[in-house]
């Protein structure tokens, strides 16, 4: 058990060090922890040649679990799950280059938020959307991180809102869509807007602004915080 404090660039001691196993170069390698200035824990896990590689697991300030998972030269690599200050759940997934690459999960309260396939960051293929308050808001297909091909689109009461084809994150062409209490519409879309005359204007803007408004609030297109453990 080996113990390396930490400097800045001006050479003065930071408060942060690392307890753990070294190499013959007194740089972590093997199986050690980093505290805090304040002595919390900030990583736990193994190291090769000074960088995280293996299983870990990373704090937030508050002390409480971050990051829980597997690293790869320095950044996570592989299946992990990540957690909010307060400790709820926030991501399970595959991460490949600090990027979402495979099956992911995305929650926000301890509730499911979205869930699908991800390549390179950015939803691809089949996925599930769900509004803040818990209800189905959408499911069907993605393309680079939209909603594209066949879906389903649900008003945050639970009522089906649109039923059709999706073109970069919008119905496109001829849909079956409803109003929050469930009257039946039929129209025409086109980048984002209704082009079919004697549509009831109103209902459709009202499924055009929970679509924008609930993709304005979506934050599970990318993991931007995992750059932090690189």
């Amino acid at each position: 058990m080996q113990t390396i404090f930490y400097f800045d660039s001006s050479g003065k001691r930071t408060g942060r060090q690392y307890m753990g196993e070294t190499n013959k170069r007194n740089i972590e390698h093997g199986t050690g922890t980093v505290f805090r200035t304040n002595g919390q824990k900030e990583y736990e896990g193994e190291f090769v040649n000074g960088k995280f590689h293996g299983q870990g697991t990373s704090y937030h300030l508050n002390g409480k679990k971050w990051f829980e998972g597997n690293f790869a030269n320095g950044g996570p690599s592989g299946k992990c799950t990540m957690y909010d200050m307060k400790g709820d759940i926030s991501f399970e997934g595959e991460i490949r280059n600090t990027r979402q690459h495979g099956w992911c999960v995305h929650y926000k309260n301890g509730k499911k938020l979205a869930e699908g396939n991800f390549v390179n960051n950015l939803r691809e293929g089949k996925g599930t959307d769900w509004h803040e308050n818990g209800k189905l808001a959408y499911q069907g297909k993605f393309h680079k991180g939209e909603y594209c091909g066949k879906g389903v689109y649900y008003h945050d009461n639970g009522v089906k809102a649109f039923e059709g084809k999706f073109k970069h994150g919008y119905p496109s062409g001829k849909g079956v869509f409803y109003d929050k209490c469930g009257a039946k519409h039929v129209g025409k879309f086109s980048h984002g807007a209704c082009k079919c005359d004697g549509c009831d204007d109103e209902a459709a803007h009202e499924l055009l602004d929970s679509i924008k408004h609930h993709c304005d609030d979506c934050h599970h297109t990318s993991v931007a915080e995992l750059s932090c453990y690189c």
